[in-house]
Formats: structure tokens, sequence, C-alpha cells
């Protein structure tokens, strides 16, 4: 009798670990991913993530920190409301183009295209420089949002749902650089 329980038990526990988990498990599994810099999961998802452009800002994402607010599950449907904080690079913007800047005009003093320059080991650097040394400075600020993610449930996996979520990746990938461009283009 007792091994018909623990077989039983032990059956239970195989159904129940095949389920695709639950919408807030799989979150806290893609902000785990996010905090150690591994984006592969949010750029499928989004074109706005290029993982070669956001290496620069690598020193950072340790720093991002959450709470799961609420849950709202519906069938192959959830929404979970999410508080994300993250340091916030947008007062150190003015200070990197001017980095920036002298690199770039001596670049395209020497012909480059646009796409050359952006693939350019010399920026690249620079920026990982700067950066770097920025995340650990003490005048780094956070901002804090509170937003929606939505999820779907495909192939009885909790995935992020393509299309609906920018806000969320944005949030967590440039550091409050986006709420500056979204100031200059209003």
């Amino acid at each position: 009798m007792k091994k018909i329980i623990i077989l039983i038990l032990g059956l239970a526990m195989f159904i129940i670990s095949c389920g695709g988990g639950s919408p807030k498990s799989k979150l806290e599994s893609i902000m785990g991913n996010i905090q150690k810099g591994n984006l592969e999961e949010i750029s499928e998802v989004s074109s706005n993530v290029k993982i070669d452009e956001i290496i620069p800002l690598k020193e950072g994402f340790s720093k991002i920190t959450y709470k799961i607010n609420n849950e709202q599950v519906s069938e192959n449907q959830a929404v979970i409301n999410i508080t994300v904080k993250t340091p916030d690079m947008s007062p150190f913007l003015q200070e990197y183009m001017g980095k920036l800047f002298p690199l770039i005009m001596n670049e395209l003093k020497s012909g480059k295209s646009q796409e050359e320059i952006i693939k350019s080991p010399e920026l690249k650097k620079v920026a990982e420089e700067f950066f770097k040394e920025k995340f650990k400075s003490d005048q780094l600020k956070y901002t804090e949002k509170t937003m929606d993610v939505n999820l779907k449930k495909e192939n009885g996996k909790w995935e992020l749902e393509k299309g609906k979520n920018d806000e969320f990746i944005l949030t967590v990938t440039t550091f409050g650089i986006t709420n500056i461009l979204n100031e200059i283009s209003k």
C-alpha cells in the first residue's frame, strides 16, 4: 500500500512538473535570466532588442530588481503586474554623447558608413568602459516602473507574448535612456 501511494505521488509530481509551470514562475525565470544578462528570451519576442548593441550595458542587469504585484490567468493568457527597479542612465547621457562625438566624427571623416561606425570596436570599448564606471558610481540613481507583462501558453509552456511587452522589454534593457528619447520626440 505504501509503495502504491509513493508511486501515485511520484506520478502526480511528474505530471505537474511537465505542465509548463505557472505564468508567475515563468516571469521569475525570465527576470532571473535578465539579471544575469541573458537576453535571448526577450530578444525572440521583440525586434527592439539587439543583443550586440546592449552589451555595453551588461554591468547594469545585475542591479535590476522587481516585485510581482499580482497575476491574472485566464486559460492560455496571463497578465502579471510587476514593478521593476532599474538603474537610470539618463543623467549620464550627455556626458556619454560628449565622449562618443569626437570618435564618431573621426570615423565619418575616414569615410566609414553608419553601420561600420556602430560596429566599431573602439566605440564599443568606450561604451563598455563608460557604463561600467557609471553602474558603479555613487551618483547612480534608480527608476521604478509598474506595468503589465503578458504571457501566453504555447505548446504547454508559458512564454512572453509577442508584440505585447514592448514597455517591459524597453524598461529592462535601456536603463532610462528611452525616457530621454521620448521627451525629445514630444
